[in-house]
């Protein structure tokens, strides 16, 4: 039986982490990219499945580094097997374009589209035939929303990349892309204001992590499946106005 892993950036916590844990209890090894957040406790509750499992602190911003490093783990020999990668780490910052400055703008960018896009193309060069890119985006990237303007701009951005690439690297690697509503209620969102907000959606939910790993799970296990933009956000991205 050919070898599982998958490469997940921002595994620490959230989201990432719920990733990290369904492939790890599917029989994946996996390898956690973080930077700030504490690894700790996600990783030990990896290890708990009996997989292999590999933490690496590197900061995305730095994306330049990005194929040096992708080339380390082919020289480890990392690549064997069927892998996946997600691409989940993300600058999530509320800010109005007449706020947003420039190092703001560089620094969300860097985050959430140019290190997917070294990630993805480099991946695509070491990972063997049937491995497949998934890239986690926002539904609010349907929208023109003002309120986390250069959010918005790198996740439509990362939409079209899984587009570009999906037909670029097929069909050697196929790529494609989750765009969650609003999972769960961020740090500085209280839970009242959370379940307010998800209830507006068509389906009285915005989503759900569970959705999220299902959909995940689907895309890498299809075969032929390549350049779908998945929406797991209760139909909130066919309403009009902001998110």
């Amino acid at each position: 039986m050919k070898r599982k892993y998958a490469i997940i950036t921002g595994a620490a916590r959230r989201l990432g982490r719920e990733i990290a844990l369904r492939l790890a209890k599917n029989g994946y090894d996996i390898l956690l990219i973080y930077n700030k957040s504490d690894i700790t406790q996600t990783y030990a509750d990896i290890r708990k499945y009996g997989v292999n499992c590999k933490a690496l602190k590197f900061d995305l911003s730095e994306y330049e580094k990005i194929p040096d490093f992708m080339e380390s783990l082919n020289k480890q020999g990392f690549f064997d097997g069927i892998g996946l990668l997600v691409n989940n780490a993300s600058v999530f910052l509320r800010c109005l374009p007449e706020d947003t400055t420039p190092q703001i703008l560089d620094n969300t960018f860097r985050v959430n589209f140019f290190a997917p896009y070294q990630l993805t193309r480099t991946f695509a060069q070491h990972a063997e035939k049937g491995s497949s890119v998934i890239n986690i985006a926002d539904s609010k990237a349907s929208k023109n929303g003002t309120a986390y303007s250069a959010y918005v701009l790198s996740k439509k951005v990362l939409i079209d990349m899984t587009l570009q690439f999906a037909a670029a690297f097929a069909p050697k690697i196929r790529i494609n892309v989750i765009c969650p509503g609003s999972l769960m209620a961020s740090d500085n969102e209280s839970q009242e204001c959370f379940e307010r907000r998800a209830e507006k959606a068509p389906m009285k939910s915005a989503g759900s992590v569970e959705e999220v790993l299902a959909m995940a799970e689907f895309l890498h296990e299809r075969t032929e499946v390549t350049g779908q933009i998945l929406y797991a956000d209760g139909g909130m991205h066919t309403l009009t106005g902001e998110l």
